[in-house]
C-alpha cells in the first residue's frame, strides 16, 4: 500500500482566537512494503499527521492518497480504508471496550458477519501473530493486562481485520527494554513476511535504526528532514538541534572518524559497526 500526503495542513479549531496549525503543508510518500520512521521532539505534529493517513482527521488544506485514490469524506469508503490502514494509539485501553481480549479482537470479524467458526479461526490467528497464547488470554479482560500485552492485543484486533498497513503511535512508551525488543521484532517480521506497511511514530531514534528504511522528521509541524537513515544520520549537527541524538552506534563510529579513523560516520547497526571496524584493522595490519 502507497501513502502520500500533498501539501497536507490541519488546523485545529479554525476560525476562532484559538486556532493553532499543528501541521503545515506536508508532502510524503511512503512506499508499499516499506518500513517508516516518523520522528521529531514533542508537538511538532507527528500524532495529527497519522491520524490523517486513515481519516481519523480532516485536512484543513491539501490532501492524502492511497494507493493513487484521494482520501474524501464518504462514510463508506472511510470504513474500507480504517480496515485497510489500521491505527494503533500509544495508550492502548483507548481502544478497548470488550469484557475479555476474545470479544476485542472479535469485534471487527464479527461485525463483517463472519460465522462463529471463522470468528474462533481468525481471532486464535490473530493472537498466534502477536505471541499471545490463546488460552492464557483469550478470557482476560484486556485491562487487566501489562502494558505490553495491552499493546499486542490492539495490534491482534487490528491484524484479525488483514490490513495492508500498520500505523503506531509511540508504541513502546512505557515499555521496558525486552518489551521494545520484543514488540520490534513483532514489527519486523509483520514488514519481512506478511509485507505489511510499517508506519512508527518515536522520539527513539536507537529503537528503530536496524529496522526503518525510511525516516520523516518533524518539526513545528513541518517537515523538515526525509530519507533512508543513511542520509538522517549524517546530519548529526541539524539532529541535535532538534532535541534528538544519534543511535549510540553511530555516535560511537562519529568518534572514531573525528580521530582520523577511516570509518562510516552514518553507520547506524552494530552489524554494520563491526563489519567498518574490522575493515578498518585490516588495513591497518595488512592482514
Amino acid at each position: 500500500m502507497r501513502i502520500c500526503t500533498e501539501d497536507l495542513t490541519h488546523i485545529y479549531m479554525p476560525d476562532s482566537p484559538f486556532a493553532v496549525s499543528a501541521i503545515e503543508g506536508i508532502t510524503v510518500n511512503i512506499e508499499a512494503g516499506s518500513f517508516a520512521a516518523v520522528i521529531g521532539p514533542s508537538g511538532s505534529g507527528k500524532s495529527t499527521l497519522i491520524q490523517h493517513l486513515n481519516g481519523l482527521l480532516k485536512p484543513t488544506a491539501g490532501r492524502v492518497v492511497i494507493d493513487g485514490q484521494v482520501v474524501g469524506e464518504n462514510k463508506v469508503e472511510l470504513i474500507a480504508l480504517r480496515r485497510r490502514i489500521g491505527l494503533v494509539f500509544q495508550m492502548p485501553e483507548q481502544q478497548f471496550f470488550a469484557e475479555s481480549v476474545f470479544d476485542e479482537v472479535a469485534f471487527a470479524p464479527r461485525n463483517l458477519g463472519f460465522k462463529p467458526k471463522q470468528v474462533d479461526e481468525l481471532v486464535y490467528q490473530a493472537l498466534d501473530l502477536v505471541s499471545l497464547d490463546w488460552k492464557t488470554f483469550a478470557r482476560r479482560s484486556p485491562f487487566q493486562l501489562s502494558s505490553g500485552q495491552k499493546r499486542l492485543a490492539a495490534i491482534a484486533a487490528i491484524l484479525v481485520q488483514q490490513p495492508e498497513a500498520l500505523i503506531l503511535d509511540e508504541p513502546a512508551a512505557g515499555l521496558d527494554p525486552e518489551g521494545r525488543r520484543n514488540l520490534y521484532l513483532l514489527l519486523s517480521r509483520l514488514n519481512q513476511e506478511k509485507g505489511l506497511t510499517i508506519v512508527v511514530v518515536t522520539h527513539r531514534l536507537d529503537d528503530l535504526c536496524a529496522l526503518a528504511d525510511h525516516y520523516l522528521l518533524l518539526s513545528g509541524g513541518r517537515l523538515v528532514m526525509h530519507g533512508p537513515p543513511e542520509e538522517l544520520f549524517s546530519q548529526d549537527q541539524k539532529l541535535r538541534r532538534l532535541g534528538l541524538d544519534l543511535p549510540p552506534v553511530t555516535r560511537f563510529m562519529h568518534l572514531l572518524a573525528e580521530k582520523g579513523a577511516p570509518v562510516k560516520r552514518t553507520v547506524y547497526t552494530m552489524e554494520q559497526a563491526c563489519r567498518e571496524i574490522n575493515c578498518w584493522l585490516k588495513k591497518e595490519t595488512g592482514s
